[in-house]
């Protein structure tokens, strides 16, 4: 890969410095490399600016006050496109909107607690027989939606499911704060990824031309090759977890399956090579390198198709060569372990562990499609599961996974030697 020894020091030093103590925990009160100021405001600015907006639309439902705080940071942050990166920079990633929207909204929740359930809550947390918490950082996006839609593509179907619902069963208050939320979001959305365009056209650089390609084709519509398809899963994810405040917590249904139709045509038609998809990748894995997060990145590998045959591919093999020969430990890459894996692949995947102290995590899929069906999913969604953030499953697109407390097992047997009696 040309130039990709230089390149990567630079995106290394896009989300954290590796030259300084990194505290994952905080990792998002670094802001990168510096972007252009003429390209939008600093973070203090889009603070202030944050509370304004919480001010003017402090009468409006919550859907629609926490879109337009999503709106304020996307048509004000800073951005750039680097010579040295195929993928753009998100300045303000903080989280900034959590102080004016989430955690404000959190403790309304709490205060208005019947203080029986309150009381019961706080004594359970304080014992230490659990730590319960809203915790709604285990979402996978429908993937496949994301990218035969694009963002543009996704307003288009809000808004026909909006008009369907609104000429036979009417739009509810709840139902009309929804929609516009959604309708807020991906308008700014559509807006963001059309200034990172206009950007593009200002930079004239090997890179910066291929970029700009991309966001021509997602200003107005879906991904159309493998790296517009790479670009959009960037993109959302940056918009969700960093500014929406949404973990994202697999990069894919499957990134080799999700990929795996841009890959194929892409090669059968020549617009890129498979070394030049390569490439594509490494510079795209080292995002979640440069980020940092401290429980890692999640995606997953393989699986199994509805006649037993094993999914794992040749963008399969390419992603796990690539990721050895980065020597990175984030993302990390779990694996669908199945009987039918070919051997080959899984002796790439235990020689990047043994070799390159890669970050990987078998999953036990027959073990896994039962644990889906055993709460209620048809065989073909237990075939389909998605592996979600610390190995949950999950019913793909039809799903929300949250969990509400952690249960401290051995907190059981310290009351039976203690008689019930709690000897913190």
């Amino acid at each position: 890969m040309k130039n990709f020894d230089r390149d990567r020091k630079y995106i290394e030093r896009k989300y954290h410095n590796p030259d300084e103590p990194f505290n994952p925990y905080n990792r998002m009160a670094y802001h990168g490399w510096e972007a252009d100021e003429s390209t939008g405001l600093s973070v203090e600015e889009i603070k202030k600016g944050l509370e304004e907006i919480a001010l003017r639309y402090e009468s409006e439902s919550h859907e629609v006050r926490k879109a337009r705080a999503v709106e304020y940071v996307l048509d004000n942050t800073r951005i750039d496109i680097c010579e040295h990166d195929y993928f753009p920079l998100v300045y303000t990633w903080g989280r900034e909107i959590f102080s004016t929207t989430v955690n404000k909204w959190k403790s309304e929740v709490f205060d208005s607690m019947d203080p029986h359930v309150k009381a019961e809550y706080d004594l359970l947390n304080e014992s230490g027989a659990s730590s319960m918490w809203p915790d709604f950082d285990h979402v996978v996006p429908d993937w496949k939606s994301v990218l035969s839609l694009g963002f543009a593509g996704l307003k288009k179907r809000a808004q026909e499911y909006r008009n369907a619902l609104a000429e036979t069963v009417g739009l509810s208050s709840e139902r009309k704060a929804y929609f516009d939320g959604i309708e807020i979001e991906y308008s700014a959305i559509l807006r963001f990824v059309n200034r990172l365009y206009n950007l593009s056209l200002a930079r004239n650089n090997e890179k910066s031309r291929v970029v700009r390609a991309a966001l021509r084709t997602l200003t107005q519509g879906a991904p159309e090759n493998i790296f517009e398809a790479m670009l959009t899963i960037y993109l959302y994810f940056m918009i969700s977890e960093s500014v929406d405040c949404f973990q994202v917590r697999s990069l894919g249904n499957g990134l080799d399956g999700t990929l795996y139709p841009f890959y194929e045509k892409d090669i059968r038609s020549g617009k890129f090579t498979r070394d030049e998809i390569k490439e594509f990748t490494a510079y795209f894995l080292m995002q979640w390198a440069a980020i940092g997060n401290y429980w890692g990145q999640p995606f997953y590998l393989g699986g199994t198709d509805a006649n037993g045959k094993t999914l794992i591919n040749d963008l399969s093999y390419d992603i796990v060569d690539v990721y050895s020969g980065l020597g990175i430990y984030n993302p990390k890459i779990q694996i669908k372990y199945n009987d039918n894996m070919p051997r080959d692949f899984l002796d790439r995947v235990l020689a990047g562990i043994r070799v390159n102290k890669g970050s990987y995590v078998f999953c036990c899929e027959p073990g896994m499609i039962k644990a889906v069906m055993s709460y209620g999913a048809s065989y073909d969604e237990a075939m389909d599961f998605d592996i979600r953030g610390c190995y949950e499953t999950g019913v793909r697109a039809n799903e929300v996974s949250t969990a509400g407390a952690y249960i401290n097992a051995l907190k059981a047997v310290e009351y039976v030697f203690s008689d019930g009696f709690d000897c913190r």
